[in-house]
């Protein structure tokens, strides 16, 4: 009787065992659930709370936002002039402009809008935004084959009478190179030299020039935080090549 009674209860526990590994095999192969991807035209909106935010602190972090918004002018023809002054005469605009919105902006939370302030539906200019189109653009090609390789050279892919890239300088850049903001390229484009951007502060680009091909070229490539600290490459990357910024990192 005792046996019996054991067997029963080991036959009990094993089907026990059984179902719960069955309901966990047939959980794991469930297909798991699709993210919230809204319709075009549509974004569902819900409640902060509902999204796990706080309400309260998030009012506070808007208010904060748009009374902290940019003091400048809104007149995009004015601000990217003055914003670049310093590398006068080539800071002139070559293209339209649109005055700027006021502040605004959109928090989202699990592909939910938790919160919206100001004209979001408002067309803007992107500036450094539109990076991340042209690498969407340059991943749409390359899975397309019109970019065979990244570290294809650049020059073969060029139509005919575009010498962008027939330079002894511009020739070994590659895709990669120009996706990495790496190329180092050289050349002019719409009457606006590569190194318009270059002299330091308080230099005029014909002073810059001037100095270029004096004893103090390498003091004048170099800029100020960068002297003070040999480390700190990234003013260099903003300012200068890449490659200057790679050898004064590894110095």
């Amino acid at each position: 009787m005792i046996r019996a009674g054991r067997l029963r209860r080991r036959a009990g526990v094993l089907l026990i065992v059984t179902i719960a590994a069955a309901t966990v095999t047939a959980a794991g192969q469930q297909s798991p659930k699709r993210p919230y991807f809204p319709p075009r035209g549509e974004w569902q909106k819900k409640d902060p709370s509902a999204a796990g935010l706080d309400k309260a602190k998030l009012d506070d972090a808007i208010a904060f936002a748009v009374a902290h918004e940019n003091p400048n002018t809104k007149d995009l023809s004015v601000a990217i002039v003055n914003q670049f002054r310093a590398e006068a005469p080539y800071n002139t605009l070559i293209g339209p402009t649109q005055p700027r919105a006021g502040a605004n902006g959109v928090i989202i939370r699990h592909g939910i809008v938790a919160a919206e302030w100001g004209d979001t539906s408002r067309a803007d200019m992107t500036f450094s935004v539109t990076k991340t189109f042209l690498s969407t653009v340059a991943g749409v090609a390359f899975d397309r084959g019109s970019i065979r390789s990244v570290t294809d050279r650049v020059a073969p892919y060029m139509p005919p009478g575009v010498d962008l890239f027939t330079s002894a300088h511009n020739a070994p850049i590659t895709w990669e190179h120009l996706l990495r903001q790496t190329s180092d390229w050289s050349g002019t484009l719409w009457g606006k030299p590569d190194w318009a951007d270059r002299p330091p502060r308080g230099q005029t680009p014909e002073q810059w020039k001037a100095a270029r091909a004096g004893p103090t070229r390498r003091r004048l490539l170099t800029p100020p935080c960068a002297r003070r600290c040999r480390r700190c490459a990234r003013a260099c990357r903003r300012r200068r090549c890449s490659q200057a910024a790679s050898r004064m990192a590894a110095a």
